[in-house]
């Protein structure tokens, strides 16, 4: 009886190591076409990309994407929800260094807490520069009036996107008991600094034209700053949390060739 007990038992481990096995070379190679989509939009764009050439990139027949993503706007959708996944890591190790930051320099609680949101939404400005193709997928439900996806997928995205709106909120709420910034609802803060900056970002297209005042960076500075005036921060304690941020940061390389944010894990010389 044992023997049959212990008979059963290895074939159910068996099945079960198995199971896990093929689970992960499905996710392996789920990986692998989002990758390769993400290279082919970066280097074509998306209005050029297709499932069909994807399938010509990766060597493979086309009905064998259609296993893993049924339509270009379901391989679309898991992009925009990997990359959503990504920011919202970026930005807890964002956050993370600078919290090791503001206990080695001994930082005063109201400008460590304005300098929470800066540092956010400073990256999210910067992202559409450093890496447009990733801030383009980002911001693909939004950047047209029309709707791009169903109902069921959009909410997807909105539910993908949901951390990052919390973790925000969470730096407004500090930022209110710090008394950096007046009382307010935190998340309507945090959905009005981000559709501004969305707003904003959606004029980089336009800067190879000429026109007067649109750089869109000191814009997109322009906006964050107003924003925390108007809820109450004083233009020194931007300033401050700002340059506090900036001071945190390792020296940013050029375009393309750093994906996150981070920051230094030594504080700079002249630091508080």
């Amino acid at each position: 009886m044992n023997d049959f007990l212990d008979t059963r038992e290895r074939e159910a481990d068996t099945r079960a190591t198995g199971g896990g096995r093929r689970a992960r070379a499905r996710a392996a190679r789920i990986e692998a076409y989002l990758d390769a989509a993400m290279e082919l939009i970066d280097r074509d764009g998306f209005e050029a990309f297709t499932v069909a050439r994807l399938a010509a990139q990766m060597d493979v027949a086309v009905g064998a994407l259609y296993r893993y993503f049924p339509s270009k706007d379901a391989l679309l959708l898991a992009l925009q929800r990997r990359e959503l996944g990504r920011l919202a890591r970026e930005f807890d190790a964002l956050l993370a260094g600078l919290e090791r930051q503001f206990v080695e320099r001994r930082v005063e609680p109201g400008t460590a807490a304005l300098a929470r949101v800066v540092a956010l939404a400073d990256s999210y400005r910067e992202l559409a520069r450093r890496n447009p193709t990733r801030f383009g997928l980002l911001t693909r439900v939004l950047s047209t009036t029309r709707i791009v996806l169903r109902d069921p997928e959009a909410q997807q995205v909105v539910d993908a996107a949901a951390p990052i709106w919390r973790l925000v909120a969470a730096c407004f709420e500090r930022a209110s008991e710090s008394g950096a910034l007046q009382p307010g609802d935190p998340v309507t803060r945090t959905l009005t600094i981000w559709a501004g900056l969305q707003g904003v970002l959606q004029l980089r297209k336009l800067e190879r034209l000429e026109a007067p005042g649109l750089e869109v960076d000191r814009l997109g500075r322009e906006l964050i700053d107003a924003l925390l005036g108007g809820w109450g921060a004083g233009p020194e304690q931007i300033a401050a949390a700002r340059s506090l941020f900036e001071q945190a940061r390792v020296p940013a390389e050029p375009p393309g060739e750093r994906e996150g944010f981070e920051i230094s894990s030594q504080p700079s010389e002249g630091g508080n």
